[in-house]
């Protein structure tokens, strides 16, 4: 967490925002960034999205005050996350009202894990989103994850690395986004392994894809486009022809 900050300062301040790859119809991905916000790590990750092709819109969903030096605070302020998930929520809802067959998906880096978990739970009964994809999540492995499996179509995908030193070191000193002191979910797996929850360990391979397994091989755009990019195609429904 403390690198992604580092690096987020020195990435320059023209970042992805939303873009539309074919009919805003077909499909809606939201992004959401970890503790240190818009920066180039979230737009890596929708990059990746763009060149796998996902269907409709991406978005990255900031749900940080917009300052990075102020990473720690997001990390620990619970008000925050839990207004900036019921923000998200609404923001679901209202893109089923405008479009109320198209599917939505949520891909989240570390702490905006926590966030994306938060409004899942936050969503009206009858409301599911397509798959909610975890990169490092920044939570603790005991966070109650079949709470979100049970509100999506597809699944709950959640990347982990034990070579992420940021969710093993950093989390037991600074805590995970959910308030426990330890190594998060992101760098051991979920304790609870619910129907619908698919968790997917680092391996050498993926280095080829420019994942080395710390705290933001997952957002490589080449990992995401190999690698998250097909789930969110899968779980819309919408394969590319050449599949």
């Amino acid at each position: 967490m403390i690198a992604a900050l580092c690096l987020s300062l020195s990435g320059g301040c023209s970042y992805f925002r939303t873009t539309t790859i074919s009919r805003p119809e077909d499909g809606l991905t939201i992004v959401l960034p970890g503790i240190e916000g818009a920066s180039f790590v979230n737009s890596n990750i929708a990059q990746g999205l763009v060149d796998g092709q996902v269907p409709g819109q991406v978005e990255v969903f900031d749900w940080t005050s917009g300052n990075a030096l102020r990473s720690l605070e997001h990390l620990s302020d619970a008000r925050r996350v839990s207004e900036q998930a019921t923000r998200l929520a609404d923001h679901i809802e209202e893109s089923h009202e405008v479009f109320p067959d198209r599917p939505i998906s949520v891909v989240a880096h570390s702490g905006g894990a926590g966030v994306a978990l938060a409004a899942l739970e936050k969503l009206p009964e009858h409301r599911e989103i397509s798959a909610l994809v975890l990169l490092a999540p920044a939570v603790s492995p005991n966070y109650p994850i079949q709470r979100a499996t049970s509100k999506t179509t597809s699944g709950v995908w959640s990347f982990y690395s034990p070579l992420d030193a940021q969710l093993t070191v950093g989390t037991s000193l600074f805590g995970t986004i959910d308030g426990e002191y330890g190594p998060a979910a992101g760098s051991s797996g979920f304790n609870t392994k619910p129907e619908g929850l698919t968790e997917v360990p680092f391996e050498p391979g993926m280095m080829r894809t420019g994942n080395l397994g710390g705290h933001l091989g997952g957002t490589h755009f080449e990992f995401v486009r190999e690698h998250v990019a097909p789930i969110i195609r899968r779980s819309h429904y919408f394969p590319l022809s050449a599949d």
